[in-house]
């Protein structure tokens, strides 16, 4: 039987298409999703303001220090209570997983509820989503439980710290709703939409509404994308002219602070200055301890920041997923095409080419217009037929050429017998 080009070329372009759809699927790349449009590649996302706004509702107050949970708490207190004086509506304060249920966290516990701004944050043990497993283990609804911080000795004002974000990157993704308290199966909202309440002046027990494909919040609608998640993106944020920072010296375990201010002319800004930044504000008390690295970019307080920010300029990224498969088979149909009308090299060039396309239409329309379509799975194929169908096609034509000898020696054959008969 002679051999064809077109139904090699045929049966490799279904073999790659069935396993990338089977890739995405399953989604044996999770660990690598998003990566090519979270990379920092423009970096004007990374710069500050170009302008103060001392009005701005969300700002930062960081706590340097490496403590146990119990020093840490005794802290806070002390921060919170200044923060009041200074005239703060909410201050998030982000809780250790480790934290002991002795006497004396009890203790500096019910003292930061009875300040009446404090709302605490529950932070995840699985934070962490450095390794396949511990993404797999986050993303997936039946793992969305969470323990209550005292174990209902007390009752808190709390929520989830579900924030998800890579260092430096800029695309970040929260659950406003989903997770429920691990011993009565309640619903635990986001601690940023804990926050809000007391932004908005709504009361704490405020019902938020979720639905299949978006939350009600007050007079605020989130939308949620398919996997559950809400995604926002990285903006630049105005910055107040002052911040107060806390550090804690080991010697003596005193708490100190110091101010720091944008304004280059200005060298020694004083502490009362700092101090009325925070009048009217919701606080985020940026701790280390939040995440697994202390000088991780962007801080888990950074992130809160942005995901306060979307919620109030409903400024949202719109995850699109569902058009991956058509555009696999596309994909796939446009380089067997090519390939059986060009030469290998040609078709290898392509794909370098089409993939580098893809990748800038998806950060252009990411950038512009807030849709996120990650182009992993859709790279995928075009690079498996950059690689294997020219490799088909070289095995297809020396086959075709050894088929076309051995027909040609056939011929010879026959005619040196018509001539010596």
């Amino acid at each position: 039987m002679k051999t064809s080009l077109a139904p090699r070329f045929m049966l490799w372009s279904m073999l790659i298409f069935s396993l990338s759809a089977t890739v995405m699927g399953l989604r044996l790349l999770q660990s690598f999703e998003l990566r090519l449009l979270d990379l920092p590649l423009d970096t004007r996302s990374f710069r500050g303001a170009p302008a103060e706004d001392p009005d701005y509702p969300f700002v930062l107050f960081s706590l340097w220090a490496p403590l146990p949970p119990a020093d840490y708490l005794r802290h806070c207190v002390s921060i919170v209570g200044d923060l009041k004086k200074a005239g703060a509506k909410g201050v998030l304060i982000p809780l250790p997983v480790d934290m002991p249920w002795i006497p004396k966290v009890k203790e500096q516990i019910e003292e930061l509820q009875k300040s009446g701004i404090v709302v605490f944050g529950m932070r995840l043990r699985e934070l962490s989503t450095s390794s396949p497993a511990g993404a797999r283990m986050l993303d997936n609804p039946k793992n969305w439980w969470v323990r209550h911080p005292v174990f209902h000795h007390i009752d808190l004002f709390w929520g989830v710290l579900s924030a998800r974000f890579e260092v430096l990157g800029t695309i970040y993704r929260f659950l406003p709703t989903q997770y429920r308290e691990s011993n009565r199966g309640e619903p635990v909202p986001d601690a940023s939409l804990q926050l809000l309440k007391r932004h908005f002046g709504y009361p704490d027990d405020l019902e938020i509404q979720q639905g299949s494909y978006r939350v009600r919040f007050g007079s605020h609608t989130i939308p949620l994308s398919t996997n559950g998640y809400v995604y926002v993106k990285r903006v630049p944020l105005p910055r107040p002219a002052y911040s107060v920072f806390a550090v804690v010296s080991p010697e003596i375990d005193s708490l100190q602070y110091m101010v720091s201010t944008f304004r280059r002319n200005e060298k020694n800004p004083s502490l009362e200055a700092g101090w009325k930044t925070y009048k009217n504000k919701i606080v985020i008390l940026d701790w280390p301890g939040m995440g697994d690295d202390p000088f991780v970019f962007p801080s888990p307080g950074q992130v809160y920041q942005q995901i306060l920010n979307a919620v109030v300029t409903n400024s949202y990224v719109t995850l699109m997923d569902e058009w991956n498969l058509l555009l696999i088979f596309l994909a796939v149909a446009i380089m067997a095409g090519l390939g059986y009308a060009t030469r290998g090299w040609v078709l290898f060039i392509s794909s370098i080419l089409l993939s580098a396309g893809f990748v800038w239409f998806t950060r252009w329309l990411l950038g512009q217009h807030n849709i996120i379509m990650d182009p992993l799975y859709v790279l995928l194929p075009i690079l498996l037929c950059g690689v294997l169908l020219p490799i088909v096609k070289l095995s297809g034509e020396k086959k075709i050429a050894e088929e076309t000898v051995g027909e040609l020696r056939e011929e010879l054959k026959r005619l040196e017998g018509l001539h010596r008969g």
